[in-house]
């Protein structure tokens, strides 16, 4: 069955690892052992918070004895050294198991490399506050709708340049009356 167990884990495509009852951690895939550039001699116990970023190692330490003493799910995020030496966002879930009894067994957590996705997320959000800067500048503000309640809002209070509130341009029922096709709609002010 232990065999069957290292096959499955080895075939993911994520970190996995296990603890047990005594927090310390007793098993990691092939997945987590290349990631890491390590031997599993070197991870096993608390070997593994050598390869976590110093800035983070004892907040993470903390969180997981908390929870794992807790016997809770949780998440965590955290820099992991990948094995060419560049630190890398993981995403770590972590569940206890259990028997049908009800007794702890230990935890397995499993997880997954989110640098790339939080490097897309911080460019949209780099995109989004150069795109505010730029209708500020133009003097433009962006329309947006919500298609499920139809509420319009704006993400300026007043029109610069005529000083006219956006909520007495349009009634409600003016406001159902604009395309609802677009989620995004563009107004300039008058000069």
């Amino acid at each position: 069955m232990k065999n069957y167990f290292s096959m499955l884990t080895d075939t993911a495509s994520m970190l996995i690892w296990m603890a047990g009852c005594d927090t310390l951690c007793n098993y990691f895939n092939s997945v987590w052992l290349e990631f890491t550039g390590r031997s599993h001699l070197q991870e096993v116990g608390n070997g593994w918070l050598e390869g976590v970023h110093p800035e983070d190692r004892q907040q993470l330490y903390e969180l997981y004895l908390t929870a794992l003493e807790k016997r809770q799910n949780f998440q965590r995020q955290y820099r992991l050294r990948r094995a060419d030496g560049e630190y890398r966002w993981i995403l770590d879930t972590v569940v206890p198991q259990f028997t049908a009894d009800g007794s702890l067994i230990g935890y397995i957590g499993y997880a997954v490399d989110i640098t790339d996705v939080n490097f897309q997320l911080a460019t949209a959000s780099e995109s989004e506050t150069s795109f505010e800067l730029e209708l500020d500048t133009a003097q433009m503000g962006v329309w947006n709708r919500n298609l499920r309640t139809l509420e319009m809002t704006h993400n300026q209070e007043e029109v610069v340049g005529d000083s006219i509130l956006l909520a007495n341009l349009f009634t409600k029922t003016e406001y159902v009356a604009l395309p609802i096709i677009y989620s995004n709609c563009f107004l300039k002010a008058k000069m």
